[in-house]
């Protein structure tokens, strides 16, 4: 269902107390994005199949979002990379829940902001991110080691060193797909 948001919501978004927000597979507009950026409660927005909206204007709504726990940009195609998740952890660093997969633009560079900003990181999938590497998730899992779940699923670049740092630093861990 392609729905296009240039005129969502109808009244004044500021005024709406929307806390969980699906769209899957939407076409936004510039408008569209600036209407979800006034929803200042929002604690969870899911827009999967997201590669229409660019990726500045994914880094405008993060970061004028400030209470997110759950985000799911995952299939978005090249939209979503550092830039993106920069905008997104350094505005909410109580977001515990992330589900980047089939981001082609997500590499090792792309954790580091996770791992400075957003300790208390639960849930993290990575599946289809060709880019991550031991190095990077080597740092995420000493720094955010509430992770409960972690998906790297076609994740190549890693290896017994990342397996050896996850055992080490996280002793929550109950679900891992490599």
């Amino acid at each position: 269902d392609h729905r296009d948001l240039h005129s969502f919501p109808t009244r004044r978004s500021s005024d709406l107390n929307l806390k969980s927000l699906h769209l899957f597979g939407t076409q936004m507009t510039k408008s569209g994005i600036a209407a979800l950026s006034q929803l200042q409660n929002l604690q969870e927005i899911r827009i999967p199949g997201c590669e229409k909206v660019s990726s500045p204007d994914l880094c405008t709504l993060f970061s004028a979002l400030k209470h997110l726990r759950v985000v799911d940009v995952s299939d978005c195609g090249p939209t979503v990379n550092t830039k993106v998740v920069t905008a997104l952890a350094s505005s909410n660093p109580g977001l515990e829940h992330l589900v980047l997969d089939e981001s082609e633009n997500v590499n090792s560079a792309t954790l580091k902001p996770l791992a400075e900003h957003c300790k208390g990181l639960v849930h993290l999938s990575l599946e289809g991110c060709l880019g991550i590497t031991d190095g990077s998730l080597v740092n995420l899992v000493a720094s955010c080691r509430r992770l409960r779940f972690l998906s790297l699923g076609m994740c190549r670049g890693i290896t017994c060193k990342s397996i050896k740092a996850m055992a080490a630093n996280l002793p929550e861990l109950r679900h891992l797909d490599l």
